[in-house]
């Protein structure tokens, strides 16, 4: 990571955001190769105005275009995805209109961000992370729904030399120890998101696996350190109101040096009793 990027990102937020978490969708791009599953991760330009300089799945808000349907759209495929992940909502439901909203923004944003076309019925989401009131590395809300979608046939995903400089397939474990080394910077919840991923050998075994819970609803709880830094915690964790742990990984994070870390310290306490599958 270059000084630039290191000062970019390494300032944490104490501002309290009232505004309601703005709606958004993120997509993480899957494919297999020999050595494991690789995601696609997108690097933010230092002039973002949210999560500047920082590695993202491909993603941002959901428009209003997103809550009417397209031309040509198989209503019947939108439908039986909408009822799917509507099943799956168990904290916070959400109408119709507005799941249809979320999937189609996830489609749009990873061709706008990639070139990527993917099938609407071929995203699975795999988790809603909503802002804490006080963030941590934004002064902006949102309220995303993570999902999940193979790169299809025939099919090349490259940056779009706007919202994103970079682009990168990487194994989750690769991409974290690249974080580890200072070589890219992560937010929370793709960290978080790449921790559990990093439990699956192939792409196919993560979307069954999503199908088939309900979705993890993550509102981290911020929690001020006596150093002044910042510690994150997940539901699971003792901190947090919701004693049921969602997702596997450390229960909380904490801000050392301009990053968050788990508490011990190590790489390796990231994936601490995760099942490899």
């Amino acid at each position: 990571m270059n000084d630039a990027n290191q000062n970019k990102t390494s300032v944490l937020n104490y501002q309290t955001v009232a505004e309601a978490p703005r709606q958004a969708a993120s997509v993480i791009l899957l494919r297999d190769r020999d050595h494991g599953l690789e995601a696609y991760l997108l690097e933010r330009p230092q002039a973002a105005s949210v999560m500047a300089g920082v590695w993202v799945f491909p993603g941002g808000k959901v428009d209003q275009e997103d809550h009417q349907a397209s031309m040509g759209e198989d209503e019947s495929k939108i439908r039986q995805s909408t009822e799917r992940l509507q099943s799956r909502l168990v904290y916070e439901p959400v109408d119709t209109i507005q799941t249809a909203a979320f999937m189609r923004a996830a489609q749009r944003e990873t061709h706008e961000e990639c070139a990527v076309r993917v099938p609407i019925d071929a995203i699975e989401a795999w988790s809603r992370w909503i802002t804490p009131k006080i963030p941590s590395m934004s002064t902006k809300r949102f309220d995303t729904f993570f999902f999940l979608a193979l790169l299809p046939d025939g099919q090349e995903a490259r940056h779009d030399g706007e919202e994103s400089v970079q682009g990168l397939w990487v194994t989750p474990r690769q991409a974290l120890d690249r974080y580890w080394k200072q070589e890219i910077m992560l937010a929370p919840p793709q960290i978080m998101t790449l921790v559990e991923l990093s439990g699956f050998s192939k792409a196919q075994h993560a979307l069954k696996h999503a199908g088939s819970r309900l979705l993890p609803h993550i509102q981290p709880e911020p929690l001020e350190a006596q150093d002044g830094g910042r510690i994150v915690a997940y539901p699971g964790d003792e901190a947090h109101p919701i004693a049921e742990r969602l997702i596997p990984g450390p229960s909380r994070l904490v801000w050392r040096d301009g990053r968050f870390e788990p508490p011990g310290g190590r790489l390796e306490d990231f994936f601490t009793g995760l099942d490899q599958r």
